[in-house]
């Protein structure tokens, strides 16, 4: 259960990233 925890994070982190990415390119 604790690795399903770190893992939904870590997905959070990748979509911020790319959306940070999208707004920086903007």
């Amino acid at each position: 259960m604790a690795s399903s925890e770190v893992k939904f994070p870590a997905e959070v982190a990748t979509k911020i990233d790319m959306t940070t990415a999208e707004i920086t390119s903007t």
